[in-house]
């Protein structure tokens, strides 16, 4: 006599998908399993497991609010035929990797004029999975550190290159010229008094919008001081004040 047995599913494929996961994506897995004798292989069970350990974790998707970054991460199925054969089969292990941040410069002004200061700013950066903890720029070979920086005048366009670092120690960076315009220039200029009350008019000679800020000193303007003494009074954009 001849006993006909029933063959249990065998596994073709387990992976878990997406592949590079990050702490935002939902963990879930792609499965590919056959039947020898024809029968319908079904999934029992499922079972995440966290740095091989069970992590008590079941269902078709491992929400993304369950994993951090650095984290190994793998799921045990348990495949039933309907005829009393029943394999179980593990995947691969996945690391949750950590996503690198994105970088952006903006320029005060916006035109990163030629002759003026420029205030460089990171502020808009930003890490998808975690925080930026460093901001370091290289405007035409001068280090500085910090999410916002003022430079220049500059004469001629420059290069300003800000890496920034985020939790992971993952780092990003991106390069923008500066200086490629020059500032519009202002003549005619004139002050004039009237007993307590000062009144300033200039002219645009360029025919662009443009605003402008007003400055004063309670001490003589030199060439050696600047106008780092400057107290910023206000910004218009007319051309009286």
């Amino acid at each position: 006599g001849v006993t006909v047995l029933n063959s249990a599913p065998v596994l073709i494929s387990l992976s878990l998908t997406p592949e590079n996961a990050s702490s935002l994506d939902d963990l879930s897995y792609s499965l590919n399993v056959s039947d020898t004798d024809g029968d319908t292989p079904f999934v029992t069970s499922i079972v995440w497991f966290q740095d091989s350990s069970p992590a008590y974790v079941t269902g078709e998707i491992l929400p993304a609010e369950q994993t951090s970054i650095g984290e190994v991460w793998s799921v045990e199925l348990r495949i039933e035929d309907g005829q009393g054969g029943t394999s179980t089969f593990m995947s691969e292990q996945m690391e949750i990797e950590n996503l690198n941040p994105v970088v952006s410069i903006s320029v005060l002004p916006g035109q990163a004029w030629a002759g003026v200061e420029l205030t460089l700013s990171g502020l808009d950066s930003l890490d998808p999975d975690g925080m930026i903890r460093a901001w370091y720029w290289n405007v035409n070979g001068s280090e500085y550190e910090g999410s916002e920086i003022t430079v220049g005048p500059f004469a001629s366009p420059v290069s300003a290159t800000l890496t920034v670092i985020d939790d992971e120690a993952s780092q990003s960076s991106v390069t923008i010229l500066l200086a490629q315009e020059t500032a519009p220039q202002i003549s005619g200029f004139s002050v004039t008094n009237s007993g307590s009350e000062v009144s300033l008019s200039w002219t645009e000679s360029q025919g662009v919008n443009v605003t402008y800020k007003i400055f004063r000193s309670f001490t003589e303007i030199t060439a050696d001081s600047g106008y780092t003494s400057l107290e910023f009074v206000e910004e218009v954009n007319t051309t009286s004040w």
